[in-house]
């Protein structure tokens, strides 16, 4: 067992060691959508992205349903030139909002 932290929007995530890397294990993960190309997506925020980063993570693991599926961790740039990736603006005046990546369920 790692340690546990509660992100916004109901995303919680147990930090473990694999193999000498960081892991994420990633619970909470709601709302998939997709696409214009069909292919089923969740969004993480930058927040815990960048948090992912600080913490050393190397992988992070999400469940959808009965499935389980691993990623790398990706450079953020990466995801902005594959066109995963949204700025959403803020409901509260002098709020800079927040950047959203998406990540392929499928």
């Amino acid at each position: 067992m790692g340690e546990f932290k509660e992100y916004s929007g109901g995303i919680r995530a147990e930090f473990v060691f694999n193999d000498g890397e960081v892991w994420a294990e990633l619970s909470g993960v709601r709302h998939p959508f997709r696409k214009e190309d069909g292919v089923l997506r969740f969004s993480l925020s930058e927040n815990i992205l960048k948090d992912f980063q600080r913490r050393g993570v190397n992988k992070f693991v999400v469940r959808h349903g009965e499935k389980s599926r691993i990623y790398t961790l990706p450079k953020f740039e990466d995801l902005v030139r594959a066109g995963e990736y949204e700025h959403r603006n803020s409901m509260f005046d002098g709020n800079p909002g927040f950047n959203l990546f998406y990540f392929k369920l499928q």
